[in-house]
């Protein structure tokens, strides 16, 4: 069974003990506006919670022309649909190394290579921006209807409490 947009707001405002609604698209219902504003944020947020297998991807990326002013030895542009770093070459990067960072929508790496110089190419597996929710898998589809109950509890019922009480 698929999950639509709407389903996952329902979710949410059933958590709330707010009625359901018919369409997240409704301009006409507060529940339904509230859910389309924090929709798209609660989903990222949830994705970059953990490690999703349906919004992962492998890429290999080009270095950049340029050479970074200082610190890092090269930078890759990372695509534009990235939210977080899953493994650099082959290895996991869930901890902050020193050998890289992510800055302004790059890689920037310090390889300490036979060469000392930079590949031209490195792979790179990355959760990224997934918007398909036919892809979305039943935990990831509670863990976001969780999310978006907790930003629109405030809203929608007045109540710093339940929004704690979710998050």
């Amino acid at each position: 069974m698929s999950t639509s947009k709407t389903d996952i707001a329902n979710l949410a405002l059933q958590k709330i003990g707010v009625s359901p609604i018919n369409s997240i698209d409704d301009e006409g219902s507060k529940p339904a506006r509230t859910c389309k504003q924090n929709y798209d944020h609660a989903r990222r947020v949830t994705l970059m919670k953990a490690q999703w297998k349906f919004a992962k991807k492998l890429v290999g990326l080009s270095k950049d022309a340029a050479a970074p002013a200082w610190k890092w030895q090269a930078s890759y542009t990372l695509p534009v649909d990235h939210l977080k770093l899953v493994e650099i070459e082959g290895e996991n990067v869930w901890e902050p190394k020193e050998y890289f960072d992510v800055q302004q929508g790059k890689l920037m790496l310090y390889l300490d290579t036979a060469s000392d110089a930079p590949a031209d190419t490195v792979n790179i597996e990355y959760v990224f921006d997934q918007q398909d929710t036919t892809t979305f898998d039943p935990l990831y589809v509670d863990a976001l209807a969780y999310q978006l109950a907790a930003l629109i509890a405030r809203p929608l019922t007045g109540s710093d409490s339940k929004e704690q009480e979710l998050m």
